[in-house]
């Protein structure tokens, strides 16, 4: 790694995950790519939980061993399917 990354302090998220030793790593059916450690490839049957801990793990260990806080680019949402609608109102089209 240059010295640019750490001088500027823009070090790439891939570059944290890869020589933290997490690529190849899963849980459950979620797995870090073995190609490119920036994503999460889901290997056929990945549960959104799985997904949520392996994400969990990366922040911890990339923490752990660079003392930098990843952050999510995207926004996670959660929601319970098992709840009914308090309202009667049908759902409106997120789409036009």
């Amino acid at each position: 790694m240059t010295e640019n990354f750490w001088q500027y302090k823009k070090v790439p998220a891939a570059w944290l995950v890869e020589n933290s030793g997490l690529k190849g790593t899963r849980i459950g059916e979620a797995e870090v790519s073995p190609k490119h450690g920036n994503f999460i490839v889901n290997m056929g049957k990945a549960k959104a939980e799985d997904i949520l801990q392996l994400i969990k793990k990366i922040k911890e260990t990339v923490y752990q061993k660079f003392g930098v806080q990843l952050e999510e680019e995207v926004q996670i949402v959660k929601n319970n399917f098992n709840t009914a609608p308090q309202d009667k109102e049908e759902p409106k089209s997120l789409f036009r």
